[in-house]
């Protein structure tokens, strides 16, 4: 557990959100994703990867089957 609360620290901390825009937007994405797949909620990770002039935004949303 606290693990995960440090990598969501450190996601947020790199892409200048609050902890809560970040949690609205893990809400959103985990909303519109439900509409046409079983997620598996538990296990969600987001994680920020920068190379070199590009930084990208990683969630993993691990899966359940399709609806």
């Amino acid at each position: 557990m606290a693990k995960e609360r440090l990598q969501f620290v450190l996601v947020q901390d790199r892409i200048k959100l609050t902890s809560d825009e970040m949690e609205s937007m893990k809400e959103e994405l985990i909303e519109v994703l439900t509409k046409y797949i079983d997620v598996d909620s538990s296990k969600i990770e987001m994680d920020v990867k920068r190379e070199e002039d590009m930084t990208a935004l990683v969630a993993n949303f691990p899966l359940k089957g399709s609806r």
